[in-house]
Parts: structure tokens; sequence; C-alpha cells
């Protein structure tokens, strides 16, 4: 749906600009602030500041959010018709597709299996609780607007799922 949008001479920006305000909100808010949880207490037992896997997970949080932060750039000044920014969103959304699909690849091998062989069962409650908490005091949207906003989205765009792999 992407590939259509850059193609079209309609180009939804409000949609656009939405789906990257869910990207912030969601990663940022929400997302990283969990896994920055995990990471501390990794830390806490050990793994110190500055190794692997934890500093290669927020380098891959800091990339998200620079191509977050260049898309929002360019739909900031994209006018309707605007082929050009269109196509370089187009783009620049496809690749942070990909990363986050390579992402979340990390975690389900790499990141979640070490928190389960290192992290005490007994920490179970409190990082329940500590996601809780983050979930709680997310602002300035709540996890259910954030669910209807990907929803809307999604009714635009299409599911996630339909969107092709971009290739380097």
């Amino acid at each position: 749906m992407l590939e259509v949008t850059a193609r079209s001479r309609e180009i939804p920006l409000e949609s656009l600009r939405d789906g990257l305000t869910f990207l912030t909100e969601y990663g940022d808010r929400f997302h990283h602030r969990r896994e920055n949880e995990l990471f501390d207490r990794l830390r806490r037992i050990g793994m110190g500041h500055g190794e692997r896997p934890c500093a290669a997970m927020e380098r891959d949080h800091d990339w998200g959010r620079e191509l977050i932060r260049t898309m929002q750039d360019i739909a900031d000044r994209a006018t309707p018709g605007d082929l050009s920014a269109a196509r370089n969103l187009v783009h620049l959304g496809l690749d942070y597709v990909q990363h986050q699909r390579q992402h979340i690849e990390k975690e389900d091998r790499i990141l979640f299996p070490l928190i389960t062989e290192l992290l005490p069962a007994s920490e179970d409650g409190r990082i329940l609780a500590a996601f809780e908490h983050i979930e709680a005091t997310l602002a300035p949207r709540s996890t259910t607007e954030l669910i209807d906003l990907a929803l809307d989205l999604q009714g635009v765009f299409g599911p996630l799922e339909s969107l092709p792999s971009r290739r380097a």
C-alpha cells in the first residue's frame, strides 16, 4: 500500500503523520521503555554497560528513531501532490519495516532467550509491575488509543503483513 501511495496524486499526509505519531508514541514511550527496563535488570546481574546484546538493541532503537525523525521532517515539509516526498517516505518506511523485522528477530532469537536464562523467575512479578507502571504512565495516549490509531491506519494503508520487504 505504501508503494500505491507513492504513485498516487493523493498523498494521505495526515495518515502518514498519524503513522509517525504512532511509531513515536508506541516505540519510544512504550516498547522501548519496557525493553530498557529489561536491559537495566540484565545490567544489574552483570551484563555491564556497553556490552552485547543490550548495546546492540539500543543501537537498533537509535537507528529506528533516526529513520522516524527523517520521515517526520519529510512529512512536515510535504504538501499534497508532492510525489518526491511520497517516494522518499515510502522508501524510508520500507527501510523502517525491514529494520523492525530484523530487530524483532534479534529479540526473539537472542534477547528473550537470554532474559529467560539469566533473570530468575522471582523477577517476573517485579518486571510485570514495572511494565504495568510504564503502561499506566503512557502519555499522551493510552494503549487503547494507540491500538485504535493502529487499526485506523491499517484501514488506510492495509495490514503490515502486506508490505513488501525492501531489498538494498
